[in-house]
């Protein structure tokens, strides 16, 4: 298991490295999610590796540090996509929710906000870190849910669009002078 952790971390970077090496569109918003891949494949890495408890902690708050701001980016990217240009108070508002989610996270093993009950086991040679959830880590999953939802329906808004501007098109070419 910690070679197909080792894996998709190599992976990752090697798609990281083709993306900036041989894409044209150059989307500041791609180079961070693969960005935020890689942290979470490395966080998923030094947790399957760790020896005791502090290291899969560390390396949790590394996984968390990628997979945090994922659906944030993954919005941006869609948007950008789809040519909607969001106002800047917008996207700042984004980066401070999803900030103060993670600061969230930085406080795992120093309180009960994120997580309550934290140990480690080895199973078959890999750390798993076992957890019970405090009352904060509901913060997560929630806005994962919401920039996707919002991600959605902006794909789903932009096409309909596109198929009434095709719609008129075609109504506009079906005209005999």
């Amino acid at each position: 298991m910690t070679y197909l952790y080792f894996g998709c971390l190599i992976v990752s970077i090697g798609v990281l490295f083709w993306l900036k090496l041989f894409d044209v569109r150059n989307s500041i918003n791609q180079v961070l999610i693969f960005l935020c891949a890689v942290a979470s494949n490395f966080g998923y890495y030094l947790v399957a590796v760790a020896d005791d408890l502090g290291s899969a902690i560390v390396a949790q708050i590394y996984t968390y540090a990628g997979g945090m701001f994922l659906p944030a980016l993954f919005l941006f990217l869609v948007m950008e996509v789809c040519h909607i240009k969001p106002h800047r108070v917008i996207n700042i508002t984004i980066l401070i929710i999803q900030s103060v989610a993670f600061s969230f996270v930085c406080t795992i093993g120093k309180n009960d906000l994120f997580y309550k009950d934290m140990s480690i086991s080895k199973v078959m040679g890999v750390t798993v870190l076992e957890k019970s959830y405090g009352p904060l880590h509901v913060v997560y999953p929630l806005t994962m849910v919401v920039y996707l939802a919002v991600a959605f329906f902006i794909i789903i808004h932009t096409f309909m669009v596109m198929s009434c501007h095709i719609i008129s098109f075609a109504d506009f070419r079906s005209i005999k002078l």
